[in-house]
């Protein structure tokens, strides 16, 4: 076999250099009071929305875990125990899942996507390395509010996984204990939100001492979450920097109508900032049925941000997040409704865009977290919130059974299952939900991203696959 195509792939993060699937843990899982008994709520210590109460926050999008929507919920998430056995279980399956897919569905992707003989087998080769893990990004809300958050990710490096801390930053302000255990036992990678600051103020904040920084976060309203967060992961990284702590920094970067115009500058000044740094930009995402966040005027200017990360990638350029499939399946819904622009943004915001319920294997970046079944009983006698296989921003799609231990049946569910939900959602069975998404974690590698994709944009993202990739 040429090796060539299997350095590309990995090159150009068509595939995950380490790495063969993964899992994203909601930890921040809650039970709230709604009309018939508790329902799971994820819950984030910020709010990031437009507004609150008629009066404008300065946030640019909307996040379902805001604080404001919480209605007073109980912080009582489920134990470091649990957690960890939901997260171990899915691991485990995902091994299961790999063989599934590889004997019962991988020539049917071939087909569909017209995957070169040597290119299959540069991707079947690459995934089923027995060097490749299996990575867990824990997540929230703000996974940082659960007492165990550095327990939790010492039992999870303990199982052998990978593990990605995804948190606003603010415990690092205010609990030295947590800064210390994480410092001695930290995950692989730190994931910090940066949207809501311009090039200009970033230098300004990024210029000032620690304890500045603090005293300006403390003027900032509650409701901004967007810009606490700013100056949250900032002095996250600026502390663990300071502090000579060994792992990657990365700044999720949501692009929104309200900064697309500085992009840029951002995204170079940001890794300036931080030395070392990642710059991980996406477009923002709807939520469930929500309407789209992206406006027909703000379009041409993502595209071109769009070619540019497939260019910069290819190119090699530093500072650019290596998933060229993800770019190019951006790109090619440019193309496929260049002359039906408000579809085009309805994909962009996630609307009718990547699946993981259309077709097998998709599933390949399992989430853990809640679903929306009404439980009538009493508080002290609700089980554990959160445990369920589904999604973070649809939630109706969420399993009714808890993760349990039977590998086997997990790793079925995974492949084939996810599927199944999704047909159950489409034909009317239950109330219609949107199942899709367009966030890259998920979408994750070439296999999954392309698995993922509308039939009606499959003809131009081969088209544009082949001019970028060659095959």
């Amino acid at each position: 076999m040429n090796t060539t195509e299997r350095e590309f792939l990995v090159r150009t993060g068509m595939l995950n250099a380490n790495v063969y699937a993964g899992i994203q843990s909601d930890d921040c899982v809650v039970w709230k009071r709604v009309p018939g008994g508790y329902q799971n709520f994820s819950l984030c210590n910020h709010s990031c929305v437009k507004d609150v109460g008629g009066k404008a926050t300065g946030g640019n999008y909307v996040c379902d875990a805001s604080f404001v929507f919480a209605e007073k919920s109980p912080a009582r998430f489920a134990p470091r125990e649990a957690i960890v056995k939901w997260t171990r279980n899915v691991a485990r399956a995902h091994a299961v899942a790999r063989e599934i897919f590889f004997v019962q569905h991988f020539n049917a992707y071939c087909e569909e996507f017209r995957i070169p003989a040597g290119w299959a087998d540069a991707i079947k080769t690459e995934l089923n390395s027995p060097d490749k893990k299996v990575e867990v990004n824990r997540f929230g809300g703000s996974p940082e509010m659960l007492r165990e958050c550095s327990g939790i990710i010492a039992d999870c490096k303990a199982e052998g996984l990978i593990v990605n801390l995804t948190t606003p930053g603010r415990r690092f302000m205010s609990d030295s204990q947590f800064v210390s255990d994480i410092a001695a036992n930290p995950p692989q990678m730190l994931a910090l939100s940066f949207d809501d600051v311009g090039p200009e103020e970033l230098k300004r904040i990024a210029a000032m001492d620690l304890e500045q920084i603090k005293a300006e976060w403390r003027t900032i309203s509650p409701h901004h979450g967007q810009r606490q967060k700013a100056y949250e992961g900032l002095y996250a990284a600026k502390l663990m920097r300071q502090m000579n702590v060994s792992m990657k920094i990365l700044f999720n970067v949501v692009i929104h109508p309200g900064n697309i115009g500085h992009l840029d500058d951002l995204l170079a000044t940001l890794t300036e900032c931080v030395p070392g740094s990642f710059a991980n930009p996406y477009p923002a995402q709807s939520f469930d049925n929500e309407t789209s966040c992206w406006t027909l005027e703000s379009l041409p200017a993502l595209r071109a941000h769009i070619r540019r990360f497939i260019e910069g990638t290819l190119a090699g350029t530093p500072g650019i997040t290596r998933r060229l499939a993800y770019y190019i399946a951006l790109e090619s819904a440019c193309r496929r409704w260049s002359s039906a622009q408000e579809r085009l943004a309805a994909f962009m915001s996630g609307i009718g865009a990547w699946d993981f319920t259309l077709r097998s294997g998709a599933y390949r970046y399992a989430q853990i977290g809640k679903n929306m079944d009404i439980v009538e009983l009493p508080f002290g006698n609700l089980p554990f919130p959160g445990g369920h296989l589904g999604c973070f921003w649809n939630p109706a799609i969420g399993l009714r059974q808890h993760i349990n231990g039977n590998t086997e049946e997990i790793g079925e569910t995974l492949v084939t299952g996810m599927v199944k939900r999704g047909e159950e959602l489409r034909k009317g069975k239950l109330v219609y939900v949107q199942t899709s998404n367009i966030m890259p974690r998920l979408m994750f590698d070439v296999l999954s991203t392309e698995l993922g994709l509308p039939r009606t944009l499959v003809p131009v993202y081969i088209r544009t696959r082949e001019e970028y990739c060659g095959f």
